[in-house]
């Protein structure tokens, strides 16, 4: 762990050295890679998590339709998702909708932080 450190360390400095214009685009396409993979990570989880619940209910997931608030509702002949399941489901979408833009915001105000030195 102490390499990993000791280049953090190194990558830290030299981005330090570098005129102001040249420091600022390296840390915000630092905080876009961050926030772009945190992102992906998370709408993934989210699509698994989701496809738990339509395995576990047998689902088809080709009789599903949407409804006014622009969820999807899934339905099938041997049942229906419980209402809590349902709720997860529009939980789940919400999350994966919202996070690229929590996270940018996020990472955008971390790493702003170590360019002006509170970090």
């Amino acid at each position: 762990m102490d390499w990993v450190d000791e280049k953090m360390e190194t990558f830290r400095i030299w981005i330090r050295n570098l005129p102001i214009k040249k420091a600022l685009i390296a840390y915000l396409c630092i905080a876009a890679v961050a926030a772009l993979l945190l992102s992906f990570a998370t709408t993934q989880v989210c699509e698994r998590w989701m496809d738990i619940l339509v395995e576990r209910n047998a689902l088809d997931t080709d009789s599903m339709y949407a409804s006014d608030g622009g969820h999807y509702v899934y339905y099938h002949e041997k049942g229906k998702l419980s209402a809590w399941e349902q709720t997860g489901m529009i939980f789940l979408q919400e999350i994966s909708k919202w996070c690229p833009f929590v996270y940018t915001v996020i990472t955008m105000l971390v790493f702003a932080s170590f360019f002006t030195g509170s970090g």
